[in-house]
C-alpha cells in the first residue's frame, strides 16, 4: 500500500502534476507531504491542492493549527502531538 504523505512508490522528478483534493488537512504530517510532492514533480510542474472552506466545515469551531505545530510534527514526527490533535478535534468539532 502506498503512503500519501511519503509518495514512496513515486520516482523523483517523474510527475507533470500532483492532484491532492481534500487530503492535506487529513495528513498527520502535511509538510512531509508538500516536500514529497515537490520531490516527485518535474521541474516547473504543477501541484494542485483543493482544501475545504473552514467556515463551512464540520470542525469550523476548531482553532487554526499554528505553523509551529506543523513544523514540530515535521521535525519530530506526528506521534508527539497526535493526542493533542485528537483532543482539539473532539472538544471543538461541530456536531448537529
Amino acid at each position: 500500500m502506498a503512503n500519501g504523505e511519503t509518495l514512496g512508490v513515486v520516482t523523483d522528478g517523474s510527475q507533470d502534476f500532483v492532484i491532492a483534493n481534500y487530503v492535506i488537512e487529513r495528513f498527520q504530517n502535511p509538510i512531509l507531504f508538500l516536500k514529497n510532492a515537490s520531490r516527485v514533480l518535474k521541474e516547473n510542474r504543477i501541484l494542485f491542492l483543493a482544501i475545504p472552506d473552514k467556515e463551512t466545515n464540520f470542525d469550523r469551531n476548531r482553532a487554526v493549527t499554528q505553523f509551529s505545530r506543523l513544523r514540530d510534527d515535521y521535525l519530530n514526527g506526528p506521534e508527539s502531538s497526535k493526542i493533542k490533535h485528537f483532543n482539539d478535534f473532539v472538544s471543538s468539532a461541530y456536531m448537529d
